[in-house]
């Protein structure tokens, strides 16, 4: 199986925080047998989300793994986007 990870933080995209998840779930993927295509770090706008979430789609992998956000609150838009793709 391969997959795609996309990381969401306009605080880790700007380099204000450093992305601990993605480094945790690509090993994790990979421990369980996961070739790990793709990892990309996108802003928390929906568009952005959306646009990293349609291009993992279309890579052809076969599962998109989403992580970080704020949980489920009116300002995580993580949801909205992948469901919009």
């Amino acid at each position: 199986m391969r997959a795609a990870l996309v990381v969401t933080g306009t605080e880790v995209l700007e380099g204000r925080v450093r992305d601990e998840n993605g480094a945790m779930v690509a090993a994790s993927l990979a421990a369980a047998g996961v070739a790990v295509q793709r990892i990309t770090v996108v802003g928390d706008g929906i568009d952005e989300i959306l646009s990293a979430v349609a291009d993992a789609l279309a890579s052809g992998v076969e599962l998109v793994v989403t992580t970080g956000g704020l949980g489920p609150t009116h300002d995580d838009r993580t949801m909205d986007a992948v469901a919009l793709a």
